[in-house]
């Protein structure tokens, strides 16, 4: 990237953040109850297959997603907080953001009416966000005026998971329930931005050590993850046994048989995609000396670092949305996300590439699983193992 889309993708990830902080609190009043226990009456579950707009009879959304989506949409194309990324002329409803964005949810097409209705539900959390000590100490990090010129639209796209892991937050569970946001520039992911849906500590044994908060990177800028930041140091050599994390929810005999190559190893059991690729992102900050830990309020707590995993196998499900900011911060410490697919008795690795006008295509196709990687040193091991598995001599 040059110069000024740098400074672009920069603005467009504080603005994410403050999106985020916004739907966030919106949740928490709208949808939570005191303790973070879930109003479910509110939440108007209902399955995408039934919804004409949608497949798959076990994909969920509720109430909670797509009002997640409507802010953060708002905060990146109103008027008023448009011109805070970038100047684009008279301000007005109608102004067109220069960059792209591919949200998970189908969301009413923004017309002005639409734009005003959501400006006056949404608008009041944007500008208590703005003010919050969290936004604040974003906003220190990412400095930056609004841009005359900006890049080509068709170079830029963000894509919105409102609430990765849907049907962990119906659950109740409150580890994986996250809004992802990436940010590629020309089909590269360069910028994440994650906030958890649930931030408060309950007597659920499953999250009261985990760090909560908000993360984000820039590539070539700052990474901080789950509060803490990281440094670009030369990462350790990793020690231990390979640890694990894979896709439960399918039996596609491609992933069976890349687990089946990659044995042995430990399984670390998670929910979410975007968290599964996040915890391979902790190993890697790890390994540069990022010890990501929840600074909990009572000391007699002993702090716990954060689950982590060394890869994530996937064959089916995930969507761009679901991978492009999990990825970002992957690649900003030294990780990556690949394609892996067959071709005769060798297996090829290619980078996870994010094409706007795929529009949320999946990021899997037939044959092919993906993979993400804390380092290059786990790439080769599991690719040694994969070709030893299949019978290849090299």
């Amino acid at each position: 990237m040059d110069t000024v889309e740098m400074e672009a993708v920069a603005l467009l990830v504080k603005q994410c953040a403050l999106g985020c902080l916004a739907a966030r609190s919106f949740v928490h009043e709208r949808f939570l109850a005191e303790g973070s226990a879930r109003k479910s009456t509110n939440l108007d579950v209902q399955v995408k297959g039934t919804l004409t707009h949608k497949g798959g009879t076990k994909d969920m959304v509720t109430a909670a997603d797509i009002a997640v989506q409507e802010v953060i949409m708002t905060a990146l194309t109103a008027p008023q907080y448009l011109a805070r990324i970038a100047h684009t002329g008279p301000a007005s409803a109608a102004t067109k953001s220069p960059f792209a964005i591919v949200g998970e949810e189908e969301l009413e097409d923004a017309t002005a009416t639409v734009a005003a209705k959501r400006l006056a539900a949404y608008g009041s959390f944007i500008d208590a966000a703005e003010r919050s000590p969290e936004f604040q100490a974003v906003a220190k990090l990412l400095p930056g005026s609004p841009l005359a010129a900006w890049p080509k639209e068709s170079d830029i796209t963000v894509f919105v998971d409102p609430i990765d892991a849907t049907l962990a937050f119906i659950d109740g569970c409150r580890v994986a329930p996250m809004t992802l946001i990436g940010i590629a520039h020309r089909g590269v992911p360069v910028a994440g931005v994650a906030s958890r849906v649930f931030t408060q500590d309950g007597d659920n044994d499953e999250t009261l050590h985990l760090p909560m908060g908000l993360s984000l990177c820039v590539e070539g800028g700052p990474c901080v993850l789950w509060g803490q930041a990281l440094s670009a140091t030369a990462p350790q050599q990793r020690k231990g046994n390979l640890r694990g994390t894979f896709s439960g929810s399918t039996k596609a005999k491609e992933q069976a048989d890349l687990l089946e190559t990659l044995k042995p190893f430990e399984h670390r059991p998670a929910r979410g995609g975007g968290n599964k690729i996040l915890m391979v992102a902790q190993a890697a900050a790890k390994l540069r000396g990022g010890s990501v830990s929840h600074p909990h309020a009572h000391s007699s707590v002993v702090r716990q670092s954060a689950p982590n995993a060394d890869f994530f196998i996937s064959s089916t499900g995930l969507k761009m949305w679901d991978t492009c900011g999990p990825h970002a911060f992957l690649r900003w410490l030294g990780g990556n996300v690949y394609t892996v697919s067959r071709r005769g008795v060798d297996v090829c690795l290619g980078e996870l590439r994010y094409d706007h006008q795929l529009n949320g295509t999946a990021v899997t196709q037939p044959g092919k699983a993906i993979m993400a990687v804390s380092g290059p040193e786990v790439r080769d091991e599991c690719l040694r193992r994969i070709r030893r598995g299949i019978g290849h001599s090299r």
